[in-house]
């Protein structure tokens, strides 16, 4: 009879296989990740955002009244009060112009103004008028104002409108009004100033403002 012995696992070859085998795996794990496997899912991901963002895109207002309601158009008028001199100034100078130009053309100012309900000075503050003005104008004085209109009082407290637009030397101007928030959510409209007096001293201009947008919460 002829038997049949194995191999031990001091058998040469039987080290040199698994020498070849432990190499390829520390070969496979060592190596880089493929490129084209990582374009591969790179191109996946962003086809399947781009397809996201197409279909809330297509959704359209139909994604918008349901969460946000109905949009409504509203007309507000309020009265901008400017004190330029004295303690309670409402802007200041925080970059000169050139004294080349007599436009003050590339001069900054702050604005913190008042919004009240009338032109009387005594009348009920609502917001505030925060921003800055640029002087844009190399042959006139023209400001180039952007505002953040903030309700303080009534039933718009809390609530944001954001206003950008040119205005003369006179103070007119029909500026849009870029965004809002709380009750003035995805507002669009625009603003017109009308100024009714102007002195050394100070200015009162009333806004009158027109805007399409969502009614957010109320503000306790």
């Amino acid at each position: 009879m002829i038997g049949v012995t194995g191999k031990s696992d001091g058998d040469p070859l039987i080290s040199s296989i698994r020498s070849q085998k432990l190499h390829r795996l520390s070969s496979m794990a060592s190596s880089p990740p493929n490129p084209s496997l990582f374009c591969f899912l790179l191109f996946f991901l962003l086809t399947a955002a781009a397809a996201a963002a197409t279909a809330a895109a297509a959704a359209g207002p139909e994604s918008l009244e349901v969460g946000l309601g109905s949009e409504k158009s509203t007309h507000l008028r309020v009265y901008f009060h400017e004190v330029f001199r004295g303690p309670n100034v409402t802007s200041i100078n925080v970059v000169k112009g050139n004294e080349n130009y007599p436009s003050r053309f590339g001069s900054i100012d702050m604005i913190d103004a008042a919004l009240r309900t009338g032109a009387d000075a005594r009348s009920r503050v609502v917001g505030r008028a925060q921003g800055v003005s640029f002087h844009v104008s190399q042959e006139e004085e023209a400001l180039l104002i952007e505002f953040v209109l903030l309700f303080t009082g009534g039933e718009y407290a809390g609530s944001t409108l954001t206003v950008v637009g040119r205005v003369d030397a006179a103070g007119r101007g029909d500026r849009a009004v870029v965004g809002g928030t709380g009750r003035f959510l995805l507002a669009r409209g625009h603003m017109v100033t009308q100024v009714l007096t102007s002195s050394v001293d100070g200015l009162v201009a009333v806004y009158d403002i027109y805007v399409m947008h969502y009614e957010g919460p109320r503000h306790a």
